[in-house]
């Protein structure tokens, strides 16, 4: 009974480890999956007490070699890896749950910007130039001239339009000096189109934000009110 037990879970964890990487849930280059895949190949093994086949035997310690070995070189490429101080702002705000080796891949498409006072630098009914992040500063939302909300750091700016090549519904101002991130709108795109962890990512980031701005725009009355 508990070496079928074994082969229950050793199934499950199978199944779901390739479920959740076909999904986009999870890396292929991460410790979850090779971890997950580890302890299918052990439970598996197991199960085989009773009724041992060495040729599924064989599959299992393959599937445990590589998982170990997979586990061992993300280690030390991890090690190798290094974030700044801002670059760990952007990870932890909205991407805490990419790997490290997809996180630096993110970071290489974009480049760090500092924006002066004063500076309008998303027009309204024109193409965005890519997908901000706000690292300092804050920046005005304009339609019209008329401001309309605000943008503080940890937040995105130009996450509507930036995929999909349509114009800017508003102008963005900045209200102070800005340090930003900027993924140029075509590197962006190409990105979502290659790379099938990071485009889930920054759906799931782009996701947050808006429901962040969202419930910060629905306070605001209240606490106008209070």
């Amino acid at each position: 009974m508990v070496f079928d037990l074994f082969g229950l879970i050793g199934l499950s964890l199978y199944v779901l480890s390739y479920a959740l990487l076909q999904l986009g849930r999870i890396s292929g280059n991460g410790y979850l999956y090779a971890g997950m895949n580890l302890g299918a190949a052990a439970f598996t093994l197991l199960a085989m007490y009773l009724n041992f086949n060495i040729w599924s035997a064989l599959i299992q310690v393959f599937f445990m070699t590589f998982s170990i070995i997979g586990m061992t070189r993300m280690y030390l490429i991890s090690r190798r890896l290094t974030f700044n101080e801002f670059e760990r702002i952007l990870l932890e705000a909205r991407f805490n749950f990419l790997d490290p080796v997809s996180a630096r891949k993110l970071l290489n498409a974009g480049e760090w910007k500092s924006i002066d006072r004063g500076t309008v630098f998303v027009k309204q009914g024109e193409m965005v130039s890519g997908l901000f992040f706000v690292c300092k500063g804050e920046a005005a939302v304009q339609v019209q001239s008329k401001q309309v909300a605000l943008v503080q750091p940890g937040s995105f700016i130009g996450e509507l339009t930036a995929l999909n090549n349509q114009s800017a519904t508003a102008s963005v101002l900045a209200k102070s000096a800005m340090y930003v991130f900027l993924i140029p709108r075509e590197r962006l795109q190409r990105l979502v189109k290659t790379d099938t962890i990071i485009a889930t990512a920054i759906t799931a980031a782009m996701y947050g934000d808006v429901t962040d701005k969202l419930k910060r725009a629905n306070a605001a009355p209240m606490v106008a009110r209070s």
